[in-house]
């Protein structure tokens, strides 16, 4: 046998309608299982499931929007006018007061700020810190007061991603988005038509998406019947990218989806400190601001594909395998379990006698005489 010649396996049919009907429903079920994987999961696709991804996150002061008419009320009814000293007041906060600290991936959206006015007792002992001898502070007034609509800060986002290490990326600006309530319905669309511009979202937006009002009663532990506006709140919001799931076959260009869910039994506040100085430039003066506030806290995901000649030839191999292992099984079925199995194996199995010495010479030299006659 010369050293190129293929060979192949010797096929015996059985004709066994039990063992037929048996691997013909394997195979069915392994390529359905197989086009399956293909067609609707789309196996031939390898995933970044963690993209990176950057933001620019920026607030605008609150303002009367057109649309917004009945809405926004100038004197909302947790606004008191002051007739007292203990009588809580409003102020009108922009977007620089509104939001502190500035982050990068977080905003903090003041809804009732509580201010402390202190001196210290010699302003010169403000200039250097002293452990024997701290500064000590005198109060002058407290002043508790509510932003007066926080619901409409409008914060801009401008975010983009990378997956596949630098190899795909994208930005919200040739993107279409969404942002969604709890139940997953659409409640306002993000440059659905294709202008580049950053993504607008009003805080009460957030706020509807995770199904929540800032006069509602905190869940926190205390909270003492409190209210968000008074207690402060964290908002969860994932930004989650994706490009495989419009398209019947292959992807299409990524979308991205805004997700807020509120972190239970939680409340938000931090402390600001205003130094104030004089003419000569000593500390003679300080606001401690307590501002109780909307945490949002944004987290980019998602899960991007694109297409990978490698996966697609696992599937393949994968379905061949699975074939192949059908029928070895059938086979121990046919030889070994099934009833008939010992007329099966007479088909399947030839056995040689046994020769002596003499007779395997004179079937080794007519072999060669039939091997040489063929290469004539």
């Amino acid at each position: 046998m010369s050293l190129f010649h293929y060979v192949t396996y010797k096929y015996i049919i059985i004709k066994d309608k039990r063992l037929g009907i048996a691997y013909y429903i394997l195979a069915f079920l392994i390529i359905f299982y197989t086009l399956v994987q293909l067609l609707v999961n789309k196996s031939y696709l390898q995933y970044d499931s963690s993209p990176s991804g950057n933001m620019r996150i920026l607030v605008n002061t609150p303002t009367k929007l057109q649309n917004d008419e009945n809405e926004y009320n100038i004197n909302p009814d947790y606004c008191k006018q002051k007739e007292s000293a203990n009588s809580t007041i409003c102020r009108k906060l922009d977007g620089l007061s509104i939001n502190w600290p500035i982050e990068s991936r977080s905003v903090t959206l003041a809804t009732f700020i509580k201010e402390k006015w202190q001196r210290p007792k010699d302003c010169q002992y403000a200039l250097v810190y002293d452990p024997e001898n701290p500064v000590k502070y005198e109060d002058l007034r407290d002043v508790d007061y509510y932003a007066v609509n926080p619901e409409f800060a409008l914060i801009k986002v401008e975010h983009s991603f990378t997956a596949f290490s630098g190899q795909l990326t994208h930005s919200h600006r040739r993107m279409s988005g969404s942002l969604v309530d709890m139940n997953g319905n659409t409640i306002k669309r993000l440059n659905s038509n294709g202008v580049s511009k950053v993504d607008k979202i009003l805080l009460k937006d957030f706020l509807i998406a995770a199904n929540v009002s800032l006069d509602e009663v905190s869940d926190a532990l205390n909270a003492k019947e409190r209210t968000f506006r008074q207690n402060g709140l964290i908002l969860h919001v994932s930004i989650m990218y994706k490009n495989s799931e419009k398209m019947l076959y292959g992807v299409n260009i990524p979308e991205y989806t805004y997700h807020v869910r509120r972190v239970p039994f939680s409340d938000y506040r931090l402390k600001q400190e205003i130094p104030i100085a004089n003419n000569e430039g000593n500390i003679c003066e300080r606001i401690i601001k307590k501002r109780y506030a909307v945490r949002i806290e944004f987290h980019q995901g998602g899960k991007i594909g694109q297409f990978s000649s490698a996966n697609l030839v696992f599937q393949l191999v994968s379905v061949m395998g699975l074939l192949t292992l059908t029928a070895t099984v059938i086979d121990v079925i046919a030889l070994y379990i099934v009833p008939n199995k010992d007329n099966y194996r007479q088909y399947v199995f030839d056995e040689s006698p046994e020769f002596s010495e003499q007779e395997k010479q004179t079937l080794k030299e007519n072999v060669n005489d039939e091997q040489s006659k063929k290469d004539q």
